[in-house]
């Protein structure tokens, strides 16, 4: 994830039925979001 697969796309190569089940063994760093704070501020803007 962190080289920038979504969690949905990790999800369907690992087999998981549940996002729940692939999100227990991603471990996000918090400096992984930093880049998403530019959209969302956008998206807020608009």
């Amino acid at each position: 994830m962190r080289g920038g697969i979504d969690l949905r796309r990790v999800q369907m190569w690992l087999g998981h039925q549940t996002l729940t089940m692939t999100m227990r063994y991603a471990h996000l760093a918090t400096h992984d979001l930093d880049m998403c704070v530019p959209v969302l501020e956008r998206h807020l803007a608009s």
